[in-house]
Order: structure tokens, then sequence, then C-alpha cells
């Protein structure tokens, strides 16, 4: 219950199902419980409209430098669906292309951004 990386993936599956209500009020039951200063804790906020996506992205700034692209990866990837739910395609897509940009091809984020990617061009 205290992932933070599950809390954001189930409240974007809730989402995509078009139960987006439900996976707000999941997210932020589950996302008081946990230490605000956790990465990606403000992604988790960011959903729920309590960050900006400035603020998302100085997140980056603070990580070790060996963390950052990583985090550029996650949080463009995120970034990028939260446009994307917000009806805003073309910033969805210049996030997403963001995150394959980065190359961290083991992380979840990297393959959701180019699935994201590949259905946005169909």
């Amino acid at each position: 219950p205290f992932d933070i990386y599950s809390m954001l993936w189930r409240y974007l599956a809730a989402e995509r199902n078009g139960d987006g209500e439900a996976g707000r009020a999941a997210l932020q039951s589950r996302l008081y419980d946990v230490e605000a200063d956790r990465w990606p804790a403000v992604v988790g906020r960011h959903f729920l409209g309590r960050a900006t996506a400035e603020e998302v992205l100085a997140e980056i700034d603070a990580a070790a430098p060996e963390a950052r692209v990583e985090r550029q990866c996650e949080a463009s990837f995120y970034l990028g669906k939260a446009r994307l739910i917000a009806g805003n395609r073309r910033d969805a897509k210049r996030l997403f292309e963001d995150a394959v940009a980065t190359g961290v091809v083991r992380f979840v984020e990297y393959v959701g951004a180019t699935v994201a990617l590949k259905r946005m061009s169909q």
C-alpha cells in the first residue's frame, strides 16, 4: 500500500478504464500515508492537482546526478499521461518523446511512453 509507483499505475489504469474519479480517490487516500518528499510522490500530487508540472520537474534537479536521467524519463512519461488525460495530445506527445529520448530502456515508463506514442500515431 505504500509503493508510490503502484499507486500511480493503479490511478492511470482507473483513468484509462473511465473510472478516473475512483482512481483519484484511491490515489488521494493512499498518498496521504506516504512521505511527501519521496520520489515520485510529487507526481501523485500533480495528478491530484496539488503540484504543478514545474514542481515535478524541479524534483529531477534534486536527485543525485546519476539518477537525474531516470527521473527525467519517469517525469516526462507521467506528465505526458497527465496531459493526455486533460486532452492535450500535442504536449503529451512531446513529453512521451522526451521520455523515450532519455534512453532509459529498462524503465517501464520508457516502455509506456513508446506504447503511448504508437497509440497516438494510429
